[in-house]
């Protein structure tokens, strides 16, 4: 399954929406649970901790409400991996998050400007 690319505003929190697809690869899973531990993020190439929130069945697809916290980052990569069932296949999302990329090409244009 491809990775999911989100745009979040540094540091404020935002409700992702998604789909997850049965391991054979034809249908969207409409029935999985988060057990817990089945999202996880990782904030700028840091160690993978458990989401705090849990995704949200919403019908066909899903949310997950990634918190302030966890957007405090130039970038996230997320994992949402049914650890114990195995009933959908394995996916992701990344982001550059806003705040953090404008500060960054602010310091860059500041660098450039002193050559």
């Amino acid at each position: 399954m491809t990775d999911r690319a989100i745009l979040a505003e540094y540091g404020r929190a935002k409700t992702i929406n998604f789909h997850l697809v049965e391991v054979d690869g034809v249908d969207f899973r409409i029935d999985a649970a988060d057990g817990g531990t089945d999202c996880s993020i990782s904030k700028d190439e840091g160690a993978d901790t458990t989401c705090t929130n849990d995704f949200v069945d919403e019908g066909i697809g899903y949310s997950l409400a990634l918190t302030a916290t966890e957007l405090q980052a130039a970038r996230i990569n997320g994992h949402l991996v049914d650890s114990a069932t195995k009933v959908w296949l394995d996916t992701g999302f990344f982001g550059g998050l806003i705040g953090s990329l404008i500060s960054t090409l602010l310091l860059r244009n500041a660098k450039n400007a002193q050559l």
